[in-house]
């Protein structure tokens, strides 16, 4: 008996997103925490009610979770932690009971989520106020962020060649001194700004300086995540007075929405290069950085 072999062809996915990663993959622009299997992603979605589409599972088992270009586009770990997506689901189901967080955009403040009944739509919701937008199928929308979010001063600036000018950026930065003045502990009562804190700064620029913008890292003391329960704000720094020290009044995004102790500013001059694409003042080394 002659036994004939069935041919399947199946469509390459996510073909441009994982062209970026091997063209751009020196230094920490991406950084990749390894591939869950179908089965793991599958029963994990199941203990909420939910579905994952085919083209999710198709990402999670080719490329898997990570922080991509320099921070700007995570995808969650199945999972808890700093980079799951456990934790965020009962603050996910505050604004939309029928969506499933899988990643967030920048700062956190716009969440990445799938419907739970499987169907391929994937969709934004703003954690500040509740909005959400469709992006169509995430496939689709993952391989459109390439070209929407990749930043060659960003990349260029994590590549170990390029070691001279990420000094020359916290050069630029050194020239700042921060301090976190006062914070409220309690989060803002409008609506559109429940994830958010009051802060106040006070920052002296020591000295010339054509920086115009200051990415400080703040972290919030005494919830369970620990140091990890970090996120960054960015300063307008571009009229301050020399050696004066100036107050500059701030909302301060919440991505984990724990209860916590305190706020503490953990500015420093060095730039974290996984997240290089929330420091936005890094755009002026541009010229030097290509």
């Amino acid at each position: 008996m002659t036994s004939l072999a069935v041919r399947v062809n199946v469509k390459p996915a996510f073909t441009v997103f994982l062209r970026e990663l091997a063209s751009h993959g020196e230094g920490r622009y991406h950084v990749q925490f390894g591939r869950f299997s179908r089965p793991h992603v599958i029963s994990y979605f199941k203990t909420f009610q939910a579905k994952p589409t085919e083209s999710y599972l198709q990402f999670m088992d080719q490329i898997g979770p990570g922080k991509f270009f320099g921070g700007k586009l995570t995808i969650f770990q199945p999972g808890r932690g700093i980079f799951g997506s456990r934790d965020l689901v009962p603050f996910v189901e505050l604004w939309h009971t029928g969506l499933m967080p899988v990643g967030k955009l920048g700062l956190g403040t716009v969440c990445v989520c799938l419907p739970r009944d499987g169907s391929d739509r994937a969709m934004l919701l703003d954690m500040s106020n509740g909005a959400t937008s469709e992006l169509g199928d995430f496939e689709s929308w993952i391989e459109n962020c390439v070209a929407r979010l990749f930043e060659p001063v960003h990349y260029e600036l994590t590549r170990p060649r390029m070691h001279d000018h990420l000094k020359a950026a916290e050069y630029e930065r050194s020239k700042f001194v921060v301090k976190l003045e006062s914070f409220d502990i309690r989060a803002c009562r409008e609506q559109a700004m429940s994830r958010f804190h009051k802060a106040v700064f006070r920052v002296q620029k020591l000295m010339p300086s054509f920086m115009e913008q200051l990415t400080v890292k703040v972290v919030r003391v005494g919830s369970v995540l620990g140091a990890d329960n970090a996120n960054f704000v960015t300063l307008d720094v571009a009229n301050l007075t020399e050696k004066q020290w100036s107050a500059i009044e701030c909302y301060v995004f919440d991505p984990f929405h724990l209860p916590f102790d305190s706020l503490i500013s953990a500015f420093t001059p060095r730039i974290e290069s996984e997240f290089v694409g929330l420091y936005p003042e890094i755009r002026a080394f541009e010229p030097i950085a290509r």
